[in-house]
């Protein structure tokens, strides 16, 4: 098998349980653009109906524009069948895609970042002005929409002035972030986590 198909196999796995599809795609490191992220949404898309979405994320982030591709795709195809798993880390986009997930579990030592967008631009010199005024307002928008509704308002406002805001497990849980922690290898709903705690 190529290092390629090696590395496809690594990110994306397949099976099929009972009358669905159980698709598990893989995130660690930087989310970024390729073509084996491609070739994993390209597939993804074909999906049945009834077929369920996992992704294990262990992520400090990484382009916007690959985690509002895959949230398109959990909107699109995985309707209220997508569970996303905090393995460790969700920061940034990751911590945005995370959010996405109809069910969300995390674990005792998962922590979760978010703060406001970051962007680079290159290009004409009257090109990258253009360029930033359209980008600023809809990406400020984009993280409005995901990340306002978890946070007070002087930590959102702290958020929008570039501060980083991080979050453990109980942060999570009793902000809603999560649906569902696993404690000693048992999930419970994070509601039942916060009455025992």
């Amino acid at each position: 098998m190529s290092q390629k198909n090696e590395e496809l196999k690594y990110l994306y796995l397949t099976k099929v349980i009972y009358t669905c599809t159980h698709h598990t795609l893989y995130l660690s490191d930087v989310l970024e653009q390729n073509r084996e992220m491609d070739q994993v949404i390209a597939a993804l898309r074909a999906s049945g109906g009834d077929d369920i979405l996992e992704i294990r994320i262990n992520s400090g982030g990484g382009e916007v524009a690959i985690g509002q591709k895959l949230i398109a795709l959990i909107q699109e195809v995985f309707g209220g069948r997508t569970i996303t798993i905090m393995d460790a880390e969700a920061s940034s986009m990751a911590a945005i895609l995370f959010l996405a997930g109809s069910k969300r579990v995390i674990y005792l030592h998962s922590i979760c970042m978010l703060h406001n967008y970051s962007i680079g631009l290159f290009g004409k010199g009257g090109e990258v002005g253009d360029r930033y005024i359209a980008l600023n307002d809809s990406l400020a928008e984009y993280s409005k929409q995901a990340i306002e509704p978890y946070t007070k308002k002087k930590e959102f406002k702290r958020i929008l002035d570039g501060k980083d805001l991080y979050l453990d497990a109980y942060q999570m849980c009793a902000r809603g972030i999560a649906t569902h922690i696993i404690i000693n290898g048992e999930e419970i709903e994070a509601k039942e986590y916060l009455k025992n705690d």
